[in-house]
């Protein structure tokens, strides 16, 4: 296991480089996927950079009437305000996120046990298909990974140390969570409490108070939105698991069951490790056989014991946690696992092959086979994601399209009504805004009168749902021609006459 630092550096080099050519591809292209999420971010951005209006609340979760912190948003002004609205100031930013994570990986886990750990960790995030998609698309959820490492290291500092302070600062992270995904924020702090109460239990009420007043500053914003609105969030939250929202039950066993959530938990399990699936179940099995022998040895401190014992208590007590949730578990609701899994792993693999010789060999062949794996996924990021555009996805795409549009025009004022299978336009309204003002300096309406362009953007699965749109929805007016771009975008051109 003893190499020269030499040897270490270029090993940490070489990983790095991987991780960073998984991640860069849509920087390095300038093409990336810009939907309704990125559309609607950048429209209320703009609200708070150009417009000055202020704002205590994010993106919408998945409960009605219920909102992510407006961390998210102040975060994404910084890019907006860079690269002057520019949304590949975007991409950029979510690159740095992902690098970011990525070396926070080897750091945390080097920190907390030692520099091999660390490499392991380095190495499995790097080339981990979850974690390097989350600097291919700007959203907030994906910025998650830096606080849950962050959450990891000050926890097993107050392990070491039963210091408040890192306590504190843990859940002061847990509570910025609520800026990027509420369901994460909710599962780390219901499980870190439960730990501490049932398992631990040698935490200070004085303590635990310190922690609330960190949860109260975190939650700042939310607290000030439902002071000035009536809590009308707190409202519909508990709407949506006790009243017509959730059935009117609290826990929902049939319903978890119907949702499959154990489908989800183990899809989210195995899409960790970059392995062909025969692979990933003998990787399974054969690290769940070393994590017992692991725990029955000494090679553990007792902090580090602890924090082992966390992890492995987390995925169970999240999935129990889950069984009160009435809808889908989605994968970026589990995105701290990946990195349970992987701490996990890495502990596991290291002392594993520092102990047993067979080990090595076992573990060298699933490390080779995860190298050959991200190769190849990596000649195909370059080869299609890099080179071919994206459809009607892709934020190219779209500038061509609206470039057809207003060269189209000839100079002529026009409007643009947009059919987008989401229903709301939001990317393509901040694109028309932005590009439009800053290329051709005129930004269209959507007004069905005198020169009026339809953009349909066709559902992939139905193709035919727009022609409803069509003979319903925008009914008047002459049709001039209609065009389909080689992205699949159909631009229709018409003359409404004036009533």
């Amino acid at each position: 296991m003893l190499i020269s630092k030499k040897t270490f550096l270029v090993l940490i080099l070489l990983i790095f480089l991987l991780g960073f050519a998984l991640r860069a591809v849509e920087v390095l292209s300038g093409d990336f996927v810009f939907l309704f999420d990125q559309g609607r971010d950048y429209l209320d951005v703009r609200k708070i950079v150009v417009e000055h209006k202020l704002t205590l609340i994010g993106p919408h979760t998945g409960i009605g009437g219920v909102f992510t912190g407006p961390g998210w948003y102040y975060l994404l002004a910084i890019p907006f305000i860079l690269w002057k609205g520019h949304p590949f100031g975007g991409q950029v930013f979510m690159l740095l996120g992902g690098l970011l994570a990525l070396i926070l990986a080897y750091w945390v886990n080097r920190k907390i046990f030692n520099p091999w750990v660390g490499l392991i960790a380095f190495f499995l995030t790097a080339v981990s298909r979850p974690i390097f998609s989350h600097a291919t698309m700007v959203w907030s959820p994906h910025l998650i990974p830096p606080l849950v490492l962050l959450s990891f290291y000050f926890l097993y500092g107050y392990f070491q140390t039963r210091k408040g302070v890192f306590l504190l600062i843990t859940y002061f992270l847990f509570a910025l969570m609520y800026h990027f995904e509420l369901a994460v924020m909710a599962a780390c702090l219901v499980y870190t409490s439960f730990f501490l109460l049932a398992v631990d239990r040698k935490t200070k009420l004085k303590t635990y108070f310190c922690c609330l007043l960190a949860l109260i500053l975190g939650f700042g914003p939310a607290i000030l939105f439902e002071a000035r609105h009536r809590f009308i969030q707190t409202k519909s939250f508990f709407d949506f698991f006790f009243g017509q929202g959730g059935t009117g039950k609290f826990f929902h066993l049939n319903r978890a069951v119907q949702l499959d959530h154990l489908k989800s938990f183990w899809s989210n399990l195995v899409s960790t490790f970059n392995l062909p699936q025969p692979a990933m179940n003998i990787f399974l099995i054969v690290t769940l056989m070393m994590i017992i022998w692991l725990w029955r040895q000494n090679f553990l401190n007792k902090a580090q014991r602890k924090l082992f014992l966390y992890f492995l208590f987390f995925p169970f007590v999240t999935f129990s946690f889950y069984l009160f949730f009435p809808n889908a578990v989605w994968q970026w609701y589990l995105t701290h696992l990946y990195f349970v899994y992987m701490s996990i792993a890495s502990i596991v693999i290291y002392f594993s092959v520092k102990q047993l010789k067979i080990l090595r060999i076992i573990y060298f062949v699933f490390i080779i086979l995860m190298v050959f794996s991200s190769l190849k996924t990596l000649r195909n990021r370059y080869k299609y994601d890099f080179i071919d555009p994206r459809g009607t996805v892709g934020f190219k795409s779209k500038l061509e399209a609206i470039d057809y549009i207003y060269q189209d025009a000839k100079g002529e004022e026009f409007n643009v009504l947009v059919f987008t299978p989401p229903i709301y336009d939001y990317p393509y309204r901040y694109l028309l805004s932005w590009y439009g003002e800053k290329k051709y300096g005129f930004v269209p309406e959507d007004r069905k009168e005198g020169l009026l362009y339809l953009w349909i953007e066709p559902d992939p699965t139905k193709p035919w749902t727009y022609q409803g749109w069509l003979e319903t929805v925008v009914r008047e007016g002459k049709i001039v021609k209609e065009e389909k771009l080689p992205s699949g975008f159909i631009i229709q051109k018409r003359y409404v006459e004036e009533r």
